[in-house]
């Protein structure tokens, strides 16, 4: 599988990989190989001019009949993960919305959020390595990785607030609402029954893992 960085910045999206298998042969002559799809729903959504753009999804949909299609046309297995929203330390893009309020919230902002009202299914960056490894000699299938729990945004900041320690107050409702936009619930029980994983960081001890990766300096600014 080739190294995976655990920076959510660094995880493809509808990307294909093959990697040899320990299964052997699946017939004379024939080489089984394992092919991995990861479909990013955090990253890999198009946004332009703040409209919602459905070629993401359509992305995720292609990404997966590709490996199906190399499945049936060259004996290959094939795993599948369908990532909820990842998030953790050292994330480079403070666009998001966990960077960039703890960013805020740092530097004695207030963020500048929307309604609040969706709702995301967060996976913490970690649990999603320890998918991908379980998932390196585990059975063959198509898998979401999350929490399967859904948490508004207006409780995801108020999280951050409480790990940072701050008391400044979030600007509910400065930034608009994104159209079409989905809630998306994942069912972690496949991969826990066929793949032994199961998401083990809950939000508040992630988040709270994710501020303590800011520099002591920086956070004691955000009081």
């Amino acid at each position: 599988m080739g190294r995976l960085s655990r920076s959510p910045a660094r995880r493809a999206h509808a990307a294909i990989r093959a990697t040899p298998s320990s299964s052997g042969t699946s017939g004379p002559g024939r080489n089984r190989r394992r092919a991995f799809s990861w479909l990013d729903q955090a990253c890999s959504t198009s946004w332009r001019a703040g409209r919602y753009s459905i070629s993401g999804r359509a992305s995720k949909a292609a990404a997966t009949t590709y490996a199906t299609l190399f499945q049936d046309l060259w004996q290959l297995d094939v795993t599948v993960l369908r990532l909820a929203m990842v998030y953790g330390p050292h994330d480079p893009n403070e666009h998001r919305l966990i960077p960039s309020v703890v960013a805020a919230f740092r530097e004695g902002r207030r963020p500048a959020v929307s309604s609040g009202t969706r709702r995301i299914d967060w996976v913490y960056v970690d649990d999603v390595v320890d998918a991908f490894l379980a998932a390196a000699d585990g059975a063959c299938g198509v898998f979401d990785v999350g929490s399967g729990t859904l948490v508004s945004i207006r409780d995801t900041v108020r999280l951050v607030a409480a790990a940072v320690g701050t008391a400044i107050t979030p600007r509910f409702g400065a930034a608009g609402d994104r159209p079409l936009e989905r809630e998306l619930r994942a069912d972690p029980e496949p991969a826990r029954a066929a793949l032994g994983w199961q998401p083990r960081v809950g939000l508040a001890e992630g988040i709270a893992r994710t501020v303590a990766a800011y520099p002591a300096p920086l956070l004691a600014a955000a009081g």
